[in-house]
């Protein structure tokens, strides 16, 4: 992961298809009400392409990276 890297999730185009936590679960999990949630300290453990993979693969389009310095 490049430093400052980081996921926003736009609950308002999720639609739980449970991809993001199916893939790379050290970053997500499910909530309460069956949205994905980050796990703490998940993103600064995982490398950027693993970051990235999730924002391609989210079928809804949700997830964004935001890349930090060095990204």
């Amino acid at each position: 992961m490049a430093q400052g890297d980081r996921i926003e999730i736009d609950y308002d185009y999720c639609y739980q298809s449970g991809e993001c936590v199916l893939f790379v679960p050290e970053v997500y999990r499910f909530g309460e009400e069956g949205y994905p949630e980050l796990v703490e300290g998940g993103v600064e453990k995982t490398p950027t392409s693993a970051l990235a993979g999730t924002v391609d693969d989210c079928p809804s389009g949700a997830i964004t990276l935001i890349r930090g310095k060095g990204g």
